[in-house]
């Protein structure tokens, strides 16, 4: 999952997102060595929603080729269509089966919460310097 997405987080807050069905066309792995996903071993599902290519990645733990594993989606296999969650902006898709977009919304409220009270404590210090500093 991309952190700062900003093209599927405007889409996900105007409901610019519908379920679709994806045709699996290509799938590559890449290990931890430099990878697609900067060292973590992934797996990359490329497709298309009717005309247009769309993709999803996942980060795997142990077997770059246990996709079975780590995915609770039945048949992805090459020429297979799953159903899909796409935004309107972007060419990134959310899978349906294994619930993606619930843990996407909730670890984007979790980041947005820590940032939030990172700038609350950080305009506090400021303020707490600014004001031991005037005396």
């Amino acid at each position: 999952m991309n952190l700062f997405d900003i093209k599927r987080i405007y889409d996900a807050l105007s409901e610019n997102y519908s379920p679709k069905v994806m045709i699996i066309s290509k799938i590559d792995y890449y290990t931890g060595s430099g990878g697609e996903d900067n060292g973590s071993p992934s797996v990359f599902v490329r497709g298309y929603i009717d005309s247009q290519e769309v993709y999803f990645i996942r980060n795997l733990d142990e077997n770059v080729y246990d996709i079975a594993g780590k995915f609770n989606i039945p048949n992805v296999e090459i020429g297979n269509s799953i159903k899909v969650l796409k935004f309107k902006h972007s060419d990134q898709v959310m899978v349906v089966y294994d619930n993606e977009f619930a843990r996407w919304k909730k670890m984007r409220i979790i980041f947005s919460s820590i940032g939030i009270v990172g700038m609350i404590v950080f305009w506090h210090l400021m303020k707490t310097h600014k004001f031991k500093n005037n005396q």
